[in-house]
């Protein structure tokens, strides 16, 4: 799912991972079989059949509407909720505001820069305290950017991972 549409037309992005506004679930009939499956899925590595029994939930930042997807994508039911203020984020990690975050910088330039004629530096973070994501940067703004942004999100005890790639090629990493 790339994208799904609220009803008040609000848009949320489904294209990365850890979204705040996002829940996996599993139904409780198909809740110990999920977990044999997993179970087994350890022992014998590379095989994801257990994702076949993950729907997903969506929350809207703008409205708070709860869009629940079953499994095969095949249905979708809404729901508003009777206090706004109290559903807010329910989406969230068990964590809260503790739950550590990601940023992530890519810088394009050689090869991408022959075929736009410029360069190309992009920062992406996401935290329960905020998120955010910056483009068309020259490699010295993503630099500048990145480096600010990844002290601040460690001195807060919020960064899980990081890293910044240069051209494919590693030039920070950081893994708790």
């Amino acid at each position: 799912m790339a994208k799904v549409i609220c009803e008040c037309g609000y848009i949320i992005s489904d294209s990365t991972d850890q979204m705040r506004q996002k829940a996996k679930f599993v139904a409780d009939q198909d809740f110990f079989d999920f977990l044999d499956t997993v179970e087994k899925e350890k022992d014998e590595k590379g095989t994801r059949s257990s994702s076949g029994y993950l729907g997903d939930i969506f929350q809207c930042p703008d409205c708070g509407n709860i869009m629940i997807c079953c499994a095969d994508n095949s249905r979708r039911c809404d729901f508003r909720p009777v206090d706004k203020e109290h559903s807010k984020d329910i989406t969230l990690s068990y964590l809260g505001e503790r739950w550590k975050g990601h940023l992530f910088g890519h810088y394009y330039g050689a090869s991408y820069s022959l075929e736009y004629k410029r360069n190309k530096g992009e920062l992406y973070w996401n935290t329960n305290k905020e998120s955010g994501y910056i483009h068309d940067m020259t490699l010295d703004n993503l630099r500048t950017h990145y480096y600010a942004k990844y002290e601040e999100l460690k001195a807060l005890n919020i960064l899980c991972e990081s890293f910044l790639r240069v051209d494919g090629s590693n030039e920070h990493s950081f893994s708790q």
